[in-house]
């Protein structure tokens, strides 16, 4: 008897931490593929979510002519975020962002700019200021089901949009790709 318990118990706590784990997306997992010139440089920008986004992985490559390219790395693990550029041999961590468009907090103050269709999916699309390390940005995303397909940062005169190349909902996606390690000097 003490057994079957036991097991309930261990079930119940399962359930209940499945049930309390945040969701990011509509979807479980996903791979959104952008890029911007904004006449100096490009970036392209690759993000692999799983899990509903509890895992996702950024990569951002800016190439600058006659300058070469950098990469830089952003994974998301649960309520954890590692930065790693390409020349580092250790990930800083650090919390990670309370941002979440499946489930904005009204703390966030988003403002609702209507619908757009974007790569074929009718997404909401918002505004939002943001602090930054010189003033502060006006940001503009479109949103389907929590994923940012297309996005604008506003700050001062300059103005840098990510259009999207690509998207691929229910992408298989190799545990690799959400381990910060794998991305370090060595």
């Amino acid at each position: 008897m003490k057994k079957i318990i036991l097991g309930f118990a261990a079930l119940l706590c399962c359930i209940v931490s499945v049930q309390a784990q945040e969701k990011y997306y509509g979807i479980k997992s996903g791979i959104v593929k952008s890029v911007t010139d904004d006449g100096t440089s490009t970036i392209e920008q690759t993000v692999w979510f799983d899990n509903y986004g509890d895992k996702q992985t950024t990569i951002q490559v800016t190439k600058i002519p006659g300058f070469g390219e950098t990469k830089m790395y952003i994974i998301y693990l649960g309520d954890k975020m590692y930065s790693i550029n390409d020349n580092m041999s250790e990930a800083r961590e650090s919390q990670r962002p309370p941002l979440n468009f499946l489930n904005p907090s009204p703390a966030f103050k988003l403002t609702e700019l209507g619908k757009e269709k974007v790569l074929g999916k009718e997404c909401t699309k918002y505004s939002y200021k943001q602090k930054q390390l010189l003033g502060s940005s006006t940001n503009t995303v479109w949103v389907w089901q929590g994923i940012v397909l297309k996005s604008s940062m506003k700050q001062g005169k300059r103005e840098v949009v990510f259009e999207p190349e690509k998207f691929t909902p229910n992408a298989k996606i190799s545990g690799s790709v959400f381990n910060p390690k794998t991305y370090l000097k060595k």
